[in-house]
């Protein structure tokens, strides 16, 4: 938790964050 809160505070972490959130979810979406 204390790594995720870290990335949290870079924009940059954020965004990659948000990228590999984005890939998960579309990985688990049924086709």
């Amino acid at each position: 938790m204390g790594f995720l809160w870290r990335v949290s505070d870079d924009p940059r972490g954020r965004a990659q964050a948000d990228r590999l959130l984005d890939l998960a979810i579309d990985a688990l979406r049924p086709r």
